[in-house]
């Protein structure tokens, strides 16, 4: 795809009333040449370059609907049907979308995995984790892939705070290959006191991953290399440091 957006010249915005307009506008940044792109509410999650949207759509029965199109609203294309209402993670490259969802086995046990779907509608969305555990990739757009989107890292909550008789019961960092392969932990064991702040977020260059995690009492940000060596905690405090972006 194209290079990295250069200007910010343009806002998105829903409008969701129950009488009147509503659905998902863009409007330049002086007020100017507002336009409506949607005729239903829809959630906006944009690509890397600007020019491709995912329109995340909530459903009244609780789930949403996952549609992606061009940027003035054009050219939209449904993409799966989603039990939660979880946002989707753009691939740098722009050819595919991951997102967490609602799964059930044939027992009818169920937990959050990760999917991922290609944008061009070749083929429907792919379970890509499966498990007894929640698996999470919602965060900070693009934070959850590779730079050369390759791999996808994501969190996976093993229900409990870290216990010393228990050092399985609670979250942990993996990082795998788009197609669910060459699953490994990130760090092991990862010890959480209340739980990860958002997934881990990976640098622009790939090198290293970015992740807050409690493991002295309050969330601190961390820093460790994309295979696994090298953590470094960034920031000592008793507070609670999350929703890192790299810069």
């Amino acid at each position: 795809m194209g290079s990295k957006r250069s200007d910010c010249d343009r806002l998105l915005y829903v409008v969701n009333e129950d009488e009147g307009d509503h659905g998902l506008f863009a409007v330049r940044s002086d007020g100017d040449h507002r336009r409506k792109l949607t005729d239903f509410d829809a959630y906006p999650v944009l690509s890397q370059t600007a020019s491709v949207i995912a329109l995340w759509v909530r459903g009244s029965d609780g789930g949403a609907t996952l549609f992606v199109a061009d940027i003035d609203g054009t050219n939209q294309k449904k993409l799966a049907d989603l039990v939660d209402d979880v946002g989707p993670v753009w691939s740098p490259d722009e050819t595919r979308l991951a997102f967490s969802d609602y799964s059930e086995d044939d027992f009818g046990d169920g937990d959050f995995e990760v999917f991922v779907v290609a944008v061009d509608g070749s083929a429907s969305a792919q379970q890509v984790t499966r498990n007894s555990t929640n698996d999470d990739v919602v965060g900070p757009v693009y934070g959850s892939w590779s730079p050369d989107s390759s791999r996808v890292a994501f969190s996976r909550d093993f229900g409990a705070s870290y216990t010393e008789d228990r050092p399985d019961n609670f979250t942990k960092m993996f990082v795998m290959d788009a197609d669910g392969s060459g699953l490994r932990p990130l760090v092991d064991p990862l010890t959480v006191a209340d739980y990860l702040r958002g997934p881990p977020v990976c640098s622009p260059d790939g090198t290293r991953i970015a992740f807050s995690d409690g493991r002295d009492g309050d969330n601190e940000v961390f820093v460790i290399d994309a295979d696994g060596s090298n953590l470094h905690q960034f920031t000592h405090n008793d507070s609670h440091d999350h929703a890192i972006s790299w810069l």
